[in-house]
């Protein structure tokens, strides 16, 4: 069976997100299965010009065969456009039917059974599966990967009509949030949603001592792995750690990520005078070093993935008590909620726990418990009856 991912942003070697999303279902479903064979669309039009140029139109990452769409005169004249903050409804539509007329030339894409499209924050690459969809006639699955909906600009928008088209003409529909799972039904889809919890694949993330006793308890040491935007507020948790530091004076915290807050966040620390106390280090290809060498996590928004590599390393974990963590966490047993805008809340979290070293040893025990059932192994067999079910109802 030739399943294709449709994704544009593919980046493997950065830990975390879709792309290793993607990854580690391809990789997992077809060393289980020779029958499941993978590919992916991906883009080059937002790479810098003379990247793009050099880069191949194939390459090969494990198991997953990747193509890489683009980028023509459209792109590049849509990314200078987007410099100067213009949108042309027009010039999409060019840049689609450009993509579409690409990728119906390969021979994997007539060749795949079924189309399975990540994410509709923007419609772009969903509208393209829908149109290769329709072209081949072969079904189409929707996975949407995030938990809120018209909210804000990183909500995936469900109802301009673009969206809509792609949903409606979705076979299936998968989401690990019961927000969204509640919006789709609200919109008619509820039929061919399904509610499915996301996964990790939780042996590469597990600490590597032989047994539980052999943990090391740095009760002090804090690390934080997010991507620093306005969206996930990491000011207030520097503004928290501030606070932790007039208490608990050799408490260090590690900050792991980029974004378009990263200088807000590195000029905070020199003007709170947190240089000894608080690291930043940007953009990791492996967070599992800094997960191993801390003991508590701070989970942000929609950090679903990160709060499941927190716990499959075995760490004490304060998370929001908002969105997707608010449902995955409970209070006191496998995590500490918060009120995410209270930098004091915040800071008394973490003070709690450095102080309390029976309970961060609970939290991280009941986390390293809890996470099992979001283990590649328990989730991927109900994706692959979905694909298997579907290929065979087509």
């Amino acid at each position: 069976m030739n399943i294709c991912h449709v994704w544009p942003n593919f980046l493997p070697y950065v830990d975390g997100g879709l792309e290793h999303y993607i990854l580690d279902l391809s990789t997992f479903l077809s060393e289980s299965d020779a029958n499941f064979c993978f590919a992916l669309l991906a883009d080059k039009s937002n790479m810098r010009f003379s990247t793009s140029c050099t880069k191949p139109i194939f390459n090969r990452f494990g198991p997953l065969e990747i193509y890489w769409l683009g980028p023509n005169l459209a792109t590049i004249i849509n990314n200078i456009f987007f410099r100067f903050r213009i949108k042309s409804p027009f010039l999409e539509k060019i840049i689609l039917a450009a993509l579409f007329r690409e990728a119906i030339n390969l021979k994997a894409v007539s060749e795949t059974d079924i189309f399975h499209v990540h994410g509709i924050w923007e419609t772009r690459y969903p509208l393209l599966g829908l149109y290769l969809s329709r072209y081949f006639n072969r079904p189409m699955i929707v996975s949407l990967h995030g938990e809120s909906v018209n909210i804000s600009e990183i909500s995936m928008r469900f109802e301009t009509s673009d969206s809509l088209s792609v949903l409606m003409g979705a076979k299936i529909i998968t989401t690990y949030s019961q927000e969204v799972f509640s919006k789709l039904r609200e919109l008619g889809f509820g039929e061919k949603s399904i509610l499915i919890p996301n996964f990790r694949n939780i042996k590469k993330f597990c600490r590597p001592v032989k047994k539980l006793s052999e943990f090391c308890f740095l009760k002090n040491r804090v690390v934080l792995v997010s991507r620093l935007d306005y969206n996930k507020n990491p000011l207030n948790i520097i503004q928290a750690f501030n606070l932790v530091t007039k208490v608990v004076p050799d408490a260090k915290l590690q900050i792991i990520g980029d974004g378009p807050l990263y200088k807000s966040v590195q000029f905070l620390i020199r003007e709170l005078d947190l240089q000894n106390s608080v690291k930043l280090y940007g953009r990791q290809s492996n967070v599992r070093k800094f997960l191993w060498n801390n003991n508590i996590f701070i989970a942000t928004n929609a950090s679903y993935l990160a709060l499941l590599e927190a716990w499959a390393a075995g760490l004490a974990v304060i998370a929001p008590k908002l969105g997707i963590t608010r449902n995955l966490v409970k209070d006191q047993e496998n995590g500490l909620l918060v009120d995410y805008d209270s930098a004091e809340e915040i800071a008394n979290a973490l003070i709690k726990l450095i102080n309390s070293p029976d309970l961060q040893k609970k939290l991280i025990f009941n986390g390293m418990d809890n996470v099992k059932k979001y283990d590649i192994e328990n989730v991927t067999p109900v994706i692959a009856k979905i694909y298997s079910d579907l290929n065979q109802s087509c």
